[in-house]
């Protein structure tokens, strides 16, 4: 499978995360050799549901990486509350 950059819709859309506790449980998937990943941009535009979409991924022990990071203009600041593993 090749690795797909999550939208920033793809945050505020909690049928996407509904989805991910099926497959997992249905496709018996080990949370932690998964790893999602997002571009700065993306969370930085949706920084609150980022956020809370990270920690409930993160919390069912899949990964999350950040995308570009560097790229954008995205202060520091904003880059530190964002709770990715890479």
């Amino acid at each position: 499978m090749t690795p797909k950059t999550m939208s920033g819709s793809t945050l505020s859309d909690q049928s996407f995360f509904d989805d991910i506790k099926i497959w997992q449980k249905e496709y018996d998937l080990l949370p932690q050799r998964i790893c999602f990943e997002i571009t700065e941009t993306s969370a930085i535009d949706n920084l609150v549901d980022a956020v809370e979409f990270i920690n409930e991924i993160r919390g069912l022990g899949f990964k999350f990486a950040l995308d570009d990071f560097g790229v954008g203009l995205s202060s520091f600041s904003y880059l530190k509350t964002i709770p990715v593993d890479f």
